[in-house]
């Protein structure tokens, strides 16, 4: 039975403010206790360490200053007491708002468990659109080009250079007094958009014949990506030759020319089921992601602040391991290679926390309402899928599993998220779905039948590979690694798209940091050459 006296209030951000006021005689207690010990701590005239009276110590530290030291060492013995008080576990660390001291008081925002109402998921509907056969033809026409464009030959033309001509010229450039080309045999395809310096550099060209010559400037613009951004370019050119691609017929040279087809029936046939294919992938995932949205959309949640300071958490674990693959250790230095504070990445992370955390929590939700099964052999290939074939890790989380029950709830809590995912598209596309309850986990294969004239020593080989694909992953390892769950946790929650764009981001960082690296290399080579010192420049591990 606790002395306190607690009130609780529902206040924003899905929190709740607890309000715990400490009884006068406990905190009188506890400044007696707080004085014994400053007394022994502290040497005052007239009496021995430890013996001064009580009224002496606070005469003199001071009853406020007593009271602040007494509020800082009880304060977590007051929270955790008050918790057990009004049966409440919080969702992550609480804040302490305000301290009061007459009564002694403190205000305590606790974060709480999230709170999802998924709504009527189950009318959910989205229409489903397959591949056009418009889009199809598109796509299969676009691969086509590209192979004849791999394959094209260049011919003399006799006319003009039009855009697309491969044209072979003699230049000589100056800005100002320096000379940036000299070249007497450049070719150069003249191309409206992917141009050779400027656009008009290209078009310049455009209804010059061949042994023409041609003076013109450019004004290179302030953004231009060439050395010379805001100057003038003086050409001098002279057309030596122009030739216009030709593209091979659509026959079934251009198939024995990719040395995988004899026939071009065969080539386009390969062409337009592998598109299709393609595109019926493509369409699935963005109807997929489009179905998951929208129940997400009609679902209210609630959550507090803590939940996505945990998911930014997460994610930083996840990349950080990514960043590992590339040779840097941490977050902190993957950072400064990019000079940014640690500020600044939660806050871009924290876009992709919050959409992540509502998937989940919306997705759970949904799962607990079907009460999805998880049997055995789903947990096996879950965790299968999470670590793929190395033994040594499959068995020790196999062995984490069957000593933890909470793990183990923990893992199929995920394969029950991706029932509910999988349900979703279902429901969006008005297919038949099982009843909520009535749902069936799925089970091992059935084994072959033996055949009667396989050996025994045959049998046995084939039972021990059985059981090594299914039954054996089961008998685990007699230890666990400490480091097994991190490996784990990247592996289930590491989503693709995130994946992917921090490797992009990763390397890009590493390019940059090499550039730099190398630009320091050559400037103290110059310092090298004038001092006559020979030094080595040092070369990032990364």
């Amino acid at each position: 039975m606790t002395d306190l006296k607690i009130t609780q209030q529902t206040i924003e951000d899905q929190q709740t403010l607890l309000v715990v006021e400490v009884p006068d005689e406990r905190v009188e207690k506890a400044m007696r206790q707080e004085a014994r010990k400053l007394a022994k701590q502290v040497r005052i005239p007239g009496f021995r360490p430890g013996k001064a009276p009580y009224h002496v110590v606070v005469g003199r530290f001071g009853r406020e200053a007593i009271l602040e030291e007494v509020a800082d060492n009880i304060g977590q013995d007051v929270y955790k007491e008050a918790l057990d008080t009004v049966d409440m576990y919080p969702y992550g660390p609480a804040e302490l708002r305000e301290i009061t001291f007459d009564p002694l008081t403190y205000q305590i925002a606790i974060p709480m468990p999230p709170e999802t109402d998924v709504g009527d998921y189950r009318n959910l509907r989205l229409p489903f659109e397959a591949p056009s056969e418009e889009a199809i033809d598109e796509a299969v026409q676009k691969q086509i080009d590209d192979i004849r464009e791999e394959h094209k030959i260049w011919m003399p033309a006799e006319r003009a250079v039009a855009y697309g001509d491969l044209v072979t010229i003699s230049i000589k450039a100056n800005v100002g007094e320096a000379v940036i080309l000299d070249n007497d045999d450049w070719d150069i395809v003249v191309d409206e958009e992917d141009f050779t310096l400027t656009p008009e550099f290209d078009a310049a060209f455009i209804g010059m014949s061949t042994a023409e010559s041609k003076r013109f400037t450019i004004d290179f613009a302030t953004d231009s990506d060439t050395p010379w951004s805001g100057q003038q370019g003086v050409f001098n050119v002279e057309v030596k030759a122009i030739k216009s691609e030709d593209l091979p017929a659509l026959d079934d040279d251009l198939a024995l020319a990719t040395g995988e087809y004899d026939t071009y029936e065969e080539l386009e046939s390969t062409i337009r089921d592998n598109v299709i294919r393609q595109l019926n992938s493509a369409t699935e995932a963005a109807y997929h992601e489009k179905a998951v949205e929208a129940l997400v959309e009609q679902a209210t949640i609630a959550y507090p602040k803590a939940a996505i300071e945990q998911e930014i958490n997460a994610i930083t674990s996840e990349r950080e391991n990514i960043y590992r693959m590339y040779g840097i250790e941490s977050t902190e230095e993957f950072l400064r290679m990019q000079g940014r504070t640690s500020e600044e990445y939660r806050e871009e992370l924290r876009p992709t926390a919050t959409t992540r955390l509502e998937r989940q929590l919306v997705l759970d939700a949904v799962a607990e309402a079907e009460q999805f099964p998880v049997s055995d052999y789903e947990l096996d290939q879950f965790l299968i899928d999470a670590v793929g074939h190395n033994e040594e890790q499959l068995e020790n989380l196999v062995e984490q599993v069957e000593a933890s029950e909470p793990y183990r709830d923990y893992l199929a809590s995920l394969i029950q998220r991706r029932k509910a995912e999988e349900m979703a598209i279902e429901v969006a596309k008005g297919e038949e779905v099982p009843a909520p309850g009535e749902h069936v986990s799925k089970e091992p294969p059935p084994e072959p039948e033996e055949d009667p004239e396989t050996e025994a020593d045959d049998i046995d080989e084939q039972d021990a590979e059985s059981r090594a694909e299914i039954d054996g992953i089961s008998e685990g390892f007699a230890y666990i690694e400490e480091k097994t769950d991190d490996i784990v946790q990247h592996a289930i929650h590491a989503e693709s798209e995130a994946t992917s764009q921090q490797e992009a981001e990763t390397e890009a960082t590493l390019e940059a940091s090499e550039a730099s690296e190398e630009s320091e290399e050559s400037e103290e080579s110059e310092v090298s050459e004038e001092s006559e010192v020979s030094e080595e420049s040092e070369v990032s591990d990364a």
